[in-house]
C-alpha cells in the first residue's frame, strides 16, 4: 500500500505524523486531543506526506512526498527508513555537513554565475571541498562510509512571504581528478614528508563553458567532436590559494593564501612504464605547459614583481629534477615550462666525475713518449729507446737529432727553451713533490721544501685536469666539466643547483627558468611523480590562483635507426665448407609494426665450418669423421646507462662493463665406418666402433657479471 512511511491514509492521519484507531477518521477522531487541529494542518493531507507533481511543473512543493508517491517515475519500491537496507537500526547519528547560501556572490564556495546575451543567468556554480565539510556525531566519519546524501533549503526568516522562490539544481556531482593537494611547505625543504595539509586550499577546474571569465592559452585549439560538430570545452587545473572570506577579522582562523617563504604544491602519480614502453619519454626533445598567473575574474591582483616562483619537479623517491621560474600576471610567455629533456640529462653529468681526462699535462702524452721539443713521438717509439738507435750516450749533449724523419731534442736545446727538461721527463712538465715525497697538502711539509727538488707546477700527474689535455666530454659541450672552482653543492641537502642569477647558462636546458636544481639519481625513463608548487618569495601572504593547462610531450625526434645483415658462403666441393654473417643494429631501429626501438644497440657474427677429412682415405674403406665448428660472438650495449637517462653511447664508446658480451665456441666430431672389412678381427671390433665428441666452451660478461666461463664436454 502506498500510504508513506506513516502506514496510514489520509482520512486515518491525526496530524502528529501517526494514525487513527481502526474505524476513525481525522475529521471524526475518538476524542479532540488525538488530532493536531493547528491552522497550517492540511484536513486533505493531516500528516503532509502527499507526493503530487507535475511534468513540467514548477511546484515542488509535494516532489518529497511519500504517500502516493509510487505514480512517480521509477519508483517502484515501498519507502522504507532503513536506507542503508541493513534491516537494523542504527543509533550513531555521524555525518558530514556544510552549507551555502546561493544568493552570495562574495562565499568562497562560489565560482562562477553563466550569461548570456541578456547578461546573468542566475545559474551558478558552487564548489564546496570535502576538506572543508563537518564532521557531526562522534567524528569517526569517513568518506568510504557515506551511502546517502540529503539536500534541505531552511532560512532565519520567519516571516511567510506571497512571492515563491524557485531554487533550481541541474547537476549535483561529486568530482575530483588526479592531482593531490601535498599543503604547504618551506620554500627551501625538499622532502614530501614534510608539507602540511591546508583546507583552504583547493585543486579545481576552470573551463570554457561553465567559466566566462576563462580564455584559453594562445595556441591551443580547442576539440571538435566529429559526429556532432560540437566544440569540445577546453579546461585548465587551477590551484587555488584565495582568501578565506568565511573568516572573520580578529577572530582566530585561517586567513588562506600562500605564507610568507612558503610553497603551495599537488602532486601527480604516474604509472611506472615498462618493457618497450619505459623508452617512451625518450622519443621526445621537450616537457612542456602553459602557466596562468592570477584569478582569470581579477588578474589585476597578481604581483608582477618577480616575487612568486613556479616549482616543478620531476622524479621518484628523493631523486628528482627540479626547476623554478617566475610567474607573471595572465598566460605570458615567461611563464610557459620548457624543457629539454636531452639537455636536462645531460647537465646531470657535470655532478659526476663522467668526464674522464688523461693527466699527461697539455702535451697530451706521458714522458716516456715525450720527444724533448713539447710533443710526442709515434707510437711504439720512446725517448731512450731512439737515443739507443742513434747512439748517442745519455750524458751526451745535443741539440736536435733526428731518426728517420723523427725529431728529438738534447740538453743543448733545453739549455735555452726548457729549464726543467731532462732525459726522465724530456718536455719538463712532470709533476713532483721532491725526493722527501711531502706534498703541501701531507703532514710534515716545510715550506720551502728542504731538499729543493719539489715541481709544483708540473702539470703531467699533478691530479687535476690542465687545459690542453686530452678528455672524453660526454656531454658534448665541448669543455671538460670540473667541478673543483664551482659552488653547486649543497652538502647539507645532498642538492646541485644551478642558479641563472649567478651566472649560469641554463637557458638551453629549461627555457625561462631561474633556477635548476638535480638530487639523487633522476632518470627521464623511471619517473613516479610530477610535482607542481607555487612559491611565495615576497614579503606578505599571497591569494590567488595558478592555472596549468597542457602538460605534454612535444618535439618527437627523428633518430634514424639503421641495421644491416651479411651472410656469405664458401663450399669446396664436399671436402669443406664455411658459412658466415654479421648483424649490426642501432638502438633506434624498429621494424614498421613497431613503435620504438630496442634500446639497445646490438652487433653479432657467427662462423660455422664443416670439414670431412675422411674424403683423404680410400672410399672404400667407409670411413666417416665429419669434423663441425662454430663460433658466435655478439655484443648488446644499452643506448643509456643502466638506471639512468645518460647516453652511453655506441657500441666502440659505450664503457664495456655496461655491455653483455657473449661469445661461444662449439666443436663436435664423430667417427663411424659404413664398410664392412673382409678381415674377421676389423669386422668384429673397428666395424662396429662409433665415437662421437662435442665441446662447448662460453664466456660471458654483463653489467652485473664481469666474467662468467663454462666449458661441457
Amino acid at each position: 500500500e502506498d500510504t508513506g512511511l506513516d502506514g496510514c491514509f489520509d482520512e486515518q492521519e491525526n496530524g502528529f505524523g501517526g494514525c487513527l484507531p481502526y474505524g476513525y477518521t481525522y475529521e471524526n477522531p475518538p476524542s479532540a486531543n488525538d488530532i493536531n487541529s493547528s491552522d497550517y494542518i492540511d484536513i486533505n493531507d493531516p500528516n503532509g506526506d502527499n507526493w503530487n507533481y507535475s511534468e513540467g511543473s514548477v511546484d515542488y512543493s509535494n516532489i518529497n512526498g511519500l504517500e502516493g508517491n509510487g505514480q512517480a517515475m521509477g519508483s517502484r519500491y515501498p519507502d522504507t527508513e532503513d536506507l542503508d537496507k541493513d534491516y537494523s537500526l542504527d543509533y550513531t547519528n555521524d555525518y558530514f555537513t556544510t552549507s551555502v547560501q546561493p544568493t552570495d556572490n562574495n562565499s568562497s564556495s562560489f565560482v562562477t554565475e553563466t550569461e548570456d546575451a541578456s547578461g546573468s543567468t542566475g545559474w551558478k556554480l558552487f564548489r564546496l571541498p570535502l576538506a572543508k565539510f563537518e564532521k557531526v556525531g562522534d567524528g569517526l566519519i569517513e568518506w568510504t562510509d557515506v551511502r546517502n546524501m540529503r539536500i534541505w533549503v531552511e532560512s532565519d526568516n520567519g516571516q511567510s512571504s506571497e512571492n515563491s522562490d524557485i531554487l533550481k539544481i541541474a547537476k549535483l556531482e561529486i568530482v575530483g581528478n588526479e592531482w593531490e593537494e601535498l599543503g604547504e611547505i618551506r620554500r627551501d625543504s625538499l622532502y614530501i614528508g614534510d608539507f602540511a595539509i591546508d583546507s583552504t586550499f583547493t585543486i579545481e577546474v576552470i573551463n570554457t563553458d561553465e567559466n566566462p571569465e576563462y580564455s584559453k592559452p594562445e595556441g591551443v585549439i580547442q576539440e571538435t567532436d566529429s559526429y556532432s560538430g560540437i566544440t569540445l570545452k577546453e579546461q585548465s587545473l587551477v590551484m587555488s590559494f584565495m582568501e578565506n572570506l568565511d573568516c572573520q577579522a580578529g577572530s582566530d582562523c585561517n586567513t588562506g593564501g600562500i605564507n610568507k617563504d612558503n610553497i603551495f604544491a599537488i602532486e601527480k602519480n604516474l604509472n611506472l612504464l615498462t618493457g618497450d614502453k619505459s623508452q617512451s619519454f625518450f622519443v621526445y626533445e621537450n616537457l612542456e605547459m602553459y602557466v596562468f598567473g592570477g584569478d582569470p575574474s581579477a588578474v589585476s591582483s597578481w604581483p608582477d614583481n618577480g616575487n612568486v616562483d613556479l616549482l616543478f619537479r620531476i622524479g621518484r623517491d628523493d631523486d628528482f629534477y627540479e626547476i623554478r621560474q617566475p610567474i607573471y600576471s595572465e598566460w605570458d610567455s615567461r611563464n610557459h615550462v620548457n624543457l629539454n629533456l636531452e639537455y636536462l640529462s645531460s647537465k646531470k653529468l657535470i655532478i659526476h666525475p663522467i668526464e674522464n681526462y688523461t693527466d699527461s699535462g697539455p702535451d697530451s702524452v706521458f714522458s716516456v713518449m715525450e720527444n724533448g721539443c713539447g710533443s710526442s713521438l709515434p707510437i711504439g717509439f720512446t725517448y731512450i729507446g731512439l737515443l739507443d738507435s742513434l747512439a748517442v750516450e745519455a750524458e751526451t749533449p745535443f741539440n736536435i737529432k733526428y731518426f728517420n724523419e723523427i725529431q728529438i731534442c738534447g740538453s743543448e736545446y733545453w739549455a735555452e727553451e726548457c729549464e726543467n727538461c731532462s732525459i726522465m721527463d724530456p718536455n719538463g712538465d712532470d709533476y713532483s713533490c721532491g725526493l722527501d715525497l711531502l706534498c703541501p697538502e701531507d703532514e710534515g711539509y716545510i715550506q720551502p721544501d728542504a731538499d729543493q727538488s719539489e715541481r709544483l707546477d708540473g702539470t703531467e700527474g699533478n691530479g687535476i685536469y690542465d687545459f690542453g689535455e686530452v678528455f672524453i666530454d660526454d656531454n658534448s659541450d665541448g669543455e671538460f666539466d670540473d667541478l673543483s672552482d664551482e659552488e653547486l653543492y649543497d652538502e647539507e641537502n645532498e642538492l646541485w643547483i644551478w642558479k641563472k642569477e649567478n651566472g649560469y647558462d641554463i637557458e638551453s636546458v629549461c627555457n625561462n627558468c631561474s633556477e635548476l636544481r638535480v638530487k639523487g639519481e633522476p632518470a627521464i625513463d623511471n619517473l613516479k611523480y610530477i610535482i607542481v608548487g607555487v612559491v611565495n618569495r615576497g614579503e606578505d601572504d599571497l591569494f590567488g590562483k595558478v592555472l596549468l593547462d597542457e602538460l605534454r610531450m612535444t618535439g618527437v625526434k627523428n633518430e634514424k635507426g639503421k641495421a644491416f645483415r651479411v651472410e656469405s658462403s664458401i663450399d669446396f666441393a664436399d671436402l669443406l665448407s664455411v658459412n658466415a654473417s654479421y648483424e649490426k643494429k642501432d638502438a633506434d631501429f624498429h621494424r614498421l609494426q613497431e613503435r620504438l626501438g630496442a634500446g639497445n644497440n646490438s652487433e653479432s657474427y657467427n662462423i660455422t665450418a664443416k670439414l670431412n677429412p675422411n674424403l683423404f682415405l680410400p672410399s672404400k674403406w667407409g670411413i666417416k669423421t665429419p669434423m663441425n665448428m662454430t663460433y658466435s660472438h655478439s655484443i648488446l650495449s644499452p643506448k643509456f646507462r643502466p638506471g639512468s637517462d645518460i647516453l652511453a653511447g655506441n657500441i666502440e664508446e659505450a664503457d664495456s662493463s655496461i655491455q653483455t658480451i657473449d661469445d661461444k665456441l662449439t666443436f663436435s666430431t664423430s667417427f663411424n665406418k659404413s664398410a664392412r672389412s673382409k678381415n674377421w678381427f676389423v669386422k668384429s671390433t673397428v666395424d662396429n666402433v662409433t665415437l662421437n665428441f662435442s665441446a662447448i666452451g662460453k664466456r660471458r660478461s654483463t653489467s652485473n657479471i664481469e666474467q662468467e666461463e663454462s666449458l661441457d664436454l
